[in-house]
């Protein structure tokens, strides 16, 4: 499923083509660096909203892009810390309480009920919605769309 580059990085393996994903959360796809992303726009509200970070691949089957989830592609390539065997509900904890900073160095399994996953979880969702206000300025956003604790 996976190999290493010459320079340290994982070549995964998927329906799109070979990612290349490297230990400080780098997404290469044919040679060219993917962005990383966090929103899609819901037309029904006319609002953008912020989601799970990822990256978009060009699926070689289709004129469309593929939405590919960062913590996916840092958990097929081994680059969390620790094992999420024998975790009863594995997360990804990202140490420095920045979710998308995907570095290897700053993930490590951890369970979603422990006090550190809290924390992060607190201060993930003060980020999003940060992050809604950005991406819509001078709209209101519902409530209902915000993420749940």
């Amino acid at each position: 499923m996976k190999a290493k580059t010459n320079n340290g990085g994982c070549i995964l393996k998927t329906p799109y083509g070979p990612l290349s994903v490297n230990e400080k959360g780098e997404v290469y796809q044919n040679g060219k660096q993917l962005t990383q992303g966090d929103e899609l726009y819901d037309s029904d509200t006319d609002l953008s909203v912020c989601i799970e970070p990822f990256v978009y691949v060009h699926d070689k089957k289709s004129i469309h892009q593929k939405r590919v989830a960062m913590d996916d592609l840092v958990e097929a390539a081994n680059y969390v810390q620790g094992t999420k065997a024998g975790k009863k509900d594995p997360a990804i904890l990202h140490k420095d309480h920045n979710r998308n900073n995907y570095e290897s160095s700053n993930l490590e399994w951890v369970e979603k009920g422990s006090p550190e996953y809290a924390s992060y979880r607190k201060d993930e969702i003060a980020q999003i919605k940060k992050r809604n206000a950005e991406l819509n300025p001078n709209k209101s956003f519902p409530n209902f769309m915000q993420p749940k604790p």
